[in-house]
């Protein structure tokens, strides 16, 4: 089962890599959305794109959160397009993969000239 998670995980990466190439850094996040997601989909991935997913933070009703792209109800996906990814907002995006109880995060920022990518919990390699 773990290296069925890793070779997913590899998959989600190798995807997210494709699209920033075709695409570049000048997109809007629905556009890479869109392609990202097609292109999971075209890897074998099952992917839902803007769902609504009910949050509870610490054992009190956190609302509804609009996720980007969900895998199979446990991995979450959120793309920003910003000059890079903030310290705060790497550990905020942490802390919350965490609280929902997700096994993987990532958290894309596809406005670089190389894909920059947070991954909780971060990856042993």
């Amino acid at each position: 089962m773990a290296t069925k998670t890793l070779e997913r995980n590899q998959v989600v990466l190798d995807a997210a890599r494709t699209v920033h190439q075709r695409l570049g850094k000048r997109c809007s996040v629905e556009q890479y959305e869109e392609e990202l997601v097609g292109e999971l989909r075209m890897r074998g991935i099952g992917v839902r794109d803007q769902r609504n997913t009910r949050i509870f933070m610490g054992g009190q009703n956190g609302g509804v959160y609009l996720a980007d792209i969900l895998i199979d109800g446990e991995t979450l996906i959120e793309i920003k397009r910003a000059e890079r990814l903030t310290e705060a907002e790497k550990e905020r995006f942490g802390r919350f993969v965490e609280e929902i109880k997700y096994q993987r995060g990532y958290l894309m920022n596809f406005a670089g000239e190389d894909l920059e990518v947070a991954t909780f919990p971060p990856s042993s390699r």
